[in-house]
């Protein structure tokens, strides 16, 4: 729990625009979360790394949402302090130019549809798969988010990381990769994405406009619309795809409370009437044990749940 003093520091901090006991439903796009001990939307990179000298000086847990997609935040909230990039660290900028190939920065902050859109604009080919992708350039990197037109991976050239002590490194792809799987698949935890460099290939502008729209408008008709963390489930690594599996085992429009699980596509969960995250649990884990009697696969979380949940410990 924060005490008085840590929250005077905090909202001394210049830029850092503290709010406390802040809704996450507000800012998740599952529309779901109880209150943040502490929400900062830090306007710059400087403000951010003030932010978190501090955190980690006064031993305050924290965490970084991008655009909050691919979250299921707890009933009960955030203790200590959310910081959200959605005020900094969005910045899109062409680096140089090699030969057929072009490297593209953008700062964690970044949407990734407006990363596409900056490529696209200037005829560089590559960002397809992030068509139809909620979230930041950060969020996405830090999960390699991807679609079947690719992933984060096949086009990322480098990636800063920023630690608490204000330490930054720059990785290779290879570097960040091995840098983001050696805790079992999780990003290592007091680490941030602060900017990420493409390389992308060079075509013409109307074409890959063109491309971009067609592959949406295709992913449109497969996915649903409304809230949701995007796809819930990890994809086994090996059979069918769990989407797939989910709406074999007949699950597809099963409800509890105010959650469902789309009637267009069984991987998605939506908030369908103010539906709390407990809800949410309680229709994942039953979607699990389903899949598992039936198939004898067990399907894990790719959305990312934090703070307390009771049920979780069924779920993971």
């Amino acid at each position: 729990m924060l005490t008085d003093r840590v929250k005077k520091r905090l909202s001394r901090i210049s830029g850092a625009h503290v709010r406390f006991d802040e809704p996450m439903s507000r800012h998740t796009s599952l529309g779901i979360g109880g209150p943040a001990e502490a929400r900062a939307t830090p306007e710059s990179l400087k403000d951010l790394e003030s932010i978190l000298r501090m955190a980690s000086g006064e031993g305050i847990p924290w965490m970084v949402i991008g655009g909050g997609t691919n979250l299921l935040v707890s009933d009960r909230g955030l203790p200590g302090l959310c910081i959200s990039l959605e005020n900094c660290l969005t910045r899109v900028w062409e680096k140089a130019s090699d030969g057929p190939e072009t490297v593209v920065g953008a700062m964690a902050g970044a949407r990734l549809s407006t990363a596409f859109a900056f490529a696209a604009k200037r005829g560089l080919s590559g960002m397809n798969f992030a068509l139809g992708i909620p979230g930041s350039v950060g969020g996405a990197a830090m999960v390699n988010a991807g679609s079947s037109h690719g992933s984060m991976e096949d086009v990322l050239e480098a990636a800063t990381v920023l630690f608490p002590d204000g330490r930054k490194e720059k990785m290779s792809r290879e570097a960040f990769r091995a840098f983001r799987e050696k805790e079992g698949g999780r990003f290592p935890a007091g680490a941030i994405v602060s900017e990420v460099f493409f390389r992308l290939g060079v075509s013409e502008p109307g074409r890959v406009q063109k491309e971009g729209r067609m592959i949406l408008s295709a992913r449109n008709k497969t996915q649903p619309g409304g809230k949701s963390a995007g796809c819930f489930f990890k994809n086994p690594e090996k059979g069918r795809p769990a989407g797939m599996l989910l709406d074999m085992a007949g699950l597809k429009g099963k409800r509890i409370g105010g959650a469902r699980i789309s009637e267009v596509h069984a991987n998605f969960i939506l908030n369908v009437g103010n539906a709390s995250a407990k809800d949410v649990l309680d229709l994942m884990n039953m979607a699990r044990e389903t899949v598992y009697e039936k198939f004898n696969v067990r399907l894990d979380p790719e959305v990312k749940i934090v703070g307390v949940c009771p049920g979780l410990e069924r779920a993971l």
